[in-house]
């Protein structure tokens, strides 16, 4: 700065106007940027809110597929409210949103356990119903098997008896009675035993009368070797005992026959017989 004399009166000069728009210049500047980062800021706000309501609108529409969908549908419309009237402030709808996440969560975890514990229950039930009928099959199968054997032991009950009556009807023979005692073989025989039978009866009823045979038969044993519904294979032990008029004494004798019973009209006769030495 620079001064001169005038008249013997000292004067100042006047201030550099450069300096002066260069301070106002940057005053301006400083305030434009500070409105510049208020006005980022709150569209920062802003955006943050929108993502937030976006969010939230993304969420209630998957809600309402699941089968919490109506509660979770009427809290996100709780929850959008609540955003929507603190859209100002950020902390404070990031907060509410955390908390309807949380109770969505929870109301989400719950329906989920509930529907495990049903889903077991089900599991359940089933397997009890599956054990339930599996051990009534099981029952009725040991039913129907026992049945099935008392059948069989009943039928081969039968067999055995009409086998041993078969061969004291066949070893019995009396020379007073012979024809009787042929003919009851006769109506006790069927098939080939009983056609080829009854084609020699009247020769076998003359040796017998003949002979003045008398024998007696007692069966010891018998068993079923083999059986059908209709007929069986049974085997025989029998004794008897002979008297004829040339001197035969009662000696036992031992036989062992192999005997076949056949169904005929309702009746088990013997069809064939054979011994065995």
């Amino acid at each position: 700065m620079s001064s001169s004399s005038t008249r013997g009166t000292t004067v100042s000069d006047p201030p550099d106007t450069a300096e002066v728009q260069q301070d106002d210049v940057e005053a301006i500047a400083d305030l434009e940027l500070r409105r510049a980062e208020a006005e980022a800021a709150a569209a920062e706000a802003l955006a943050l809110a929108a993502q937030l309501r976006a969010r939230e609108l993304r969420l209630q529409a998957s809600a309402d597929d699941s089968p919490a969908g109506a509660d979770a549908r009427n809290e996100g419309d709780d929850t959008a409210t609540e955003i929507d009237g603190s859209a100002g402030d950020p902390d404070a709808e990031a907060n509410e949103l955390g908390r309807g996440r949380t109770k969505r969560r929870l109301t989400i975890r719950l329906r989920a356990h509930r529907s495990a514990r049903q889903s077991i229950k089900r599991i359940c039930v089933i397997l009890v119903a599956a054990l339930t009928c599996g051990l009534v099959g099981a029952s009725v199968w040991m039913v129907v098997q026992h049945r099935n054997m008392l059948s069989q032991q009943r039928t081969a009950a039968e067999f055995s008896a009409a086998a041993r009556q078969a061969v004291i009807t066949l070893m019995s023979m009396n020379y007073q009675q012979a024809k009787q005692d042929v003919q009851r073989v006769i109506d006790d025989a069927t098939g080939d035993f009983r056609a080829d039978f009854a084609a020699h009866a009247d020769d076998f009823t003359k040796v017998v009368e003949t002979s003045k045979v008398v024998t007696t038969a007692a069966v010891n044993v018998s068993a079923v070797q083999s059986m059908t519904p209709n007929s069986a294979v049974v085997l025989v032990a029998a004794t008897s005992e002979v008297t004829n008029a040339g001197g035969a004494d009662k000696a036992p004798r031992t036989w062992r026959l192999i005997v076949t019973i056949t169904r005929d009209s309702g009746q088990m006769k013997m069809s064939k017989v054979e011994f065995v030495p």
